[in-house]
């Protein structure tokens, strides 16, 4: 299984939030020109559990869809802020551009 890292930005935005769950989920969507397709993400658990399965990462849970192929070895998620407003979203580190929008915090 790919390995997932929280930055220390997104752990302290979701413990202000008191978000204490992240869900992975199959909707792959090609975000970067250089990258490859990269799982949804969205705070909370999801409505229907079945088909995720769940592990815990600094005390966040981590919902992660059985079905999400994804080829690399690091996923990484994170906290940025577009349009004035603050999101999730997921990173290939090896592969970082901008061209997705928004910036990321810290």
């Amino acid at each position: 299984m790919t390995e997932i890292r929280l930055t220390d930005h997104l752990k302290q935005y979701l413990s202000q939030k008191k978000i204490t769950a992240i869900t992975l989920d199959r909707q792959m969507k090609k975000v970067c020109c250089a990258g490859p397709p990269l799982p949804s993400v969205k705070a909370g658990k999801p409505r229907d559990q079945t088909g995720f399965e769940c592990f815990s990462i600094d005390h966040i849970s981590i919902y992660w869809h059985r079905q999400i192929k994804y080829s690399k070895p690091t996923l990484c998620i994170s906290v940025r802020t577009f349009l004035l407003m603050k999101n999730i979203f997921v990173y290939d580190p090896d592969t970082v551009c901008l061209c997705s929008g928004g910036q990321q915090d810290g």
